[in-house]
C-alpha cells in the first residue's frame, strides 16, 4: 500500500498546483503538449517515461483483480515518486523548469544607452599631426 499512498499525495499536489481533478494525468498532458522542451530541460523526457508508468502501475492496482505492488514496484519506485514530489515543491520538476526558461527568454532586454560624441575637429590625426609641423 506504499506505493498507492506515495502516488495519491503526488496526485493530489498535482490537483493542487494545476488546479485539475485529474492530478498527475493533467501534468502528464501539459508534458504532452509541451513536447519540445525535451531539446533543453534536463530529464523531461525520462520523467515523462516515468510518470506515465507510475500512472500505469497504480491503474493496474486499482483496477485489475490478483495485481499487487510487491509485482509491479520496488522500493526504487517508491522513492522516485517521493523525489520527484520533493522537486515539484522546489520547482525543480520540468514544468516549473520549462516555465522559468520560458520567462527567462520573454524578458525584455533593455536596449544600451549610447553617447553621441560630436567631433569638434574633422581633421584626423594624422592631419592635425602633420599640420604641426608644417606651420
Amino acid at each position: 500500500m506504499e506505493f498507492l499512498t506515495v502516488y495519491k499525495k503526488l496526485d493530489n499536489l498535482c490537483k493542487d498546483l494545476l488546479n485539475t481533478d485529474r492530478g498527475i494525468s493533467t501534468y502528464i498532458s501539459i508534458m504532452e503538449d509541451k513536447s519540445s522542451a525535451a531539446y533543453f530541460i534536463q530529464n523531461w523526457s525520462d520523467d515523462y517515461k516515468a510518470l506515465k508508468h507510475y500512472r500505469w502501475v497504480r491503474n493496474q492496482l486499482a483496477h485489475e483483480d490478483n495485481v499487487y505492488e510487491e509485482d509491479l514496484c520496488t522500493e526504487a519506485d517508491i522513492q522516485w515518486i517521493i523525489r520527484f514530489h520533493k522537486r515539484i515543491l522546489n520547482h525543480q520538476d520540468p514544468l516549473a523548469l520549462y516555465y522559468k526558461t520560458k520567462r527567462k527568454v520573454k524578458t525584455p532586454i533593455k536596449p544600451v544607452q549610447t553617447t553621441i560624441i560630436k567631433k569638434k575637429d574633422s581633421k584626423s590625426f594624422f592631419q592635425k599631426f602633420f599640420s604641426i609641423f608644417h606651420k
